[in-house]
C-alpha cells in the first residue's frame, strides 16, 4: 500500500501548526494568539463555470492578540510545478474571503524538485490599467 504523503503532511502542519508559523514567520507568530485555534475541514472551492470542486488544503482559524473577530491562514502545500498557481492561490483567496468575511493569510509550502522559483504575484491588468 502506497504512503500517503499529502495526508501525512498535512497531519504534520495542522499538529506543529504553531512551531511552524514560529520557524517560518516569525513576525506573524508573535501576534497569533493560538488558544482557541480550530482548523476548518474540507473547506471546498468551487469553480461553476468549469464544474470543478477543489479542496483547500489546510485552513487555521486564529485570533489576533489585542484584536476582536479571528482570521484565517491557508496553507497549501504544493509537491509539483503548476504554470498558473499563483492564480489558483488568488482564487482561493477571494473565495474564503468572500465565503467568510474575515482576512486571509495566505502561504504556499513547495515541496517540488523544480529550480525554476515561483512567482508570488497574480497580476490582472490592461495596457492602460493595472487592476490588480
Amino acid at each position: 500500500m502506497p504512503v500517503d504523503h499529502d495526508r501525512l503532511f498535512k497531519e504534520l502542519l495542522t499538529t506543529f501548526f504553531r512551531e511552524f508559523m514560529e520557524l517560518f514567520f516569525p513576525a506573524a507568530h508573535t501576534l497569533i494568539d493560538y488558544t482557541d485555534t480550530k482548523f476548518l475541514t474540507q473547506e471546498v472551492i468551487t469553480d461553476i463555470t468549469a464544474g470543478d470542486k477543489h479542496y483547500v488544503d489546510i485552513l487555521a482559524e486564529v485570533k489576533i492578540k489585542g484584536e476582536d473577530g479571528c482570521v484565517l491562514v491557508h496553507i497549501e502545500p504544493q509537491a509539483y510545478r503548476q504554470a498558473d498557481f499563483a492564480r489558483r492561490m488568488f482564487i482561493y483567496f477571494s473565495r474564503l474571503y468572500e465565503k467568510h468575511q474575515k482576512r486571509v493569510l495566505p502561504i504556499a509550502v513547495f515541496a517540488h524538485d523544480s529550480k525554476v522559483e515561483e512567482t508570488n504575484r497574480h497580476e490582472v491588468e490592461f495596457p492602460f490599467l493595472k487592476v490588480l
